[in-house]
């Protein structure tokens, strides 16, 4: 979409200010509508009235990382210096059930490959509070249309992929507080 819109294929793309923001440190000449069409928040997804501690653990931490200022220190990373941001070292323990998380790696700068490895806002909050609850993480990459399937049918705990919250999808999974907007 943003190459499109660089050579002039389209005149305008409708798409959220952080991936723009992403793409536009590369991609010159290129400006956006300051003012939001719409505004959302976005939360990690759980099975709906499955892994409820987990969820509720990781509400836990992230009000602690939001009080305590780590909150604000990864959303600029990512946010605002992703292109040279790296991924720090968060070491995991492998004696522990991992916590299985879905994602889609096609949103930067919350989550995408970067130098052959998961990296990005959602995948640096994640895998903190992997650590913060002692536990490794067993990661799937698929289709952003396979997320919630996935999860439904149990096969993974966690879905980290951008996910808005709606109240459709509050029908069917359950979300953890917002972490963005």
């Amino acid at each position: 979409v943003m190459q499109a819109l660089a050579s002039r294929r389209c005149e305008a793309v409708l798409l959220d200010d952080y991936i723009f923001l992403y793409h536009s440190q590369t991609i010159k000449g290129l400006d956006y509508l300051e003012t939001p069409l719409l505004k959302t928040k976005m939360g990690f997804c759980f099975g709906k009235n499955k892994n409820v501690e987990l969820r509720l653990k990781f509400n836990e931490f992230l009000a602690k990382i939001k009080a305590d200022g780590t909150y604000d220190d990864i959303y600029d990373r990512w946010i605002h210096h992703a292109n040279e941001a790296e991924m720090p070292d968060i070491p995991l323990p492998q004696d522990a059930e991992p916590i299985r998380i879905a994602t889609s790696s096609t949103a930067p700068p919350l989550d995408f490959i970067k130098n052959g490895k998961l990296v990005g806002l959602e995948i640096e909050l994640v895998t903190r509070f992997a650590q913060y609850v002692g536990r490794p993480i067993e990661w799937s990459d698929m289709n952003f249309t396979a997320l919630i399937p996935a999860l439904i049918s149990g096969n993974h705990d966690m879905i980290v992929a951008a996910v808005n919250i709606t109240p459709a999808r509050a029908e069917s999974i359950d979300f953890s507080d917002p972490y963005f907007s």
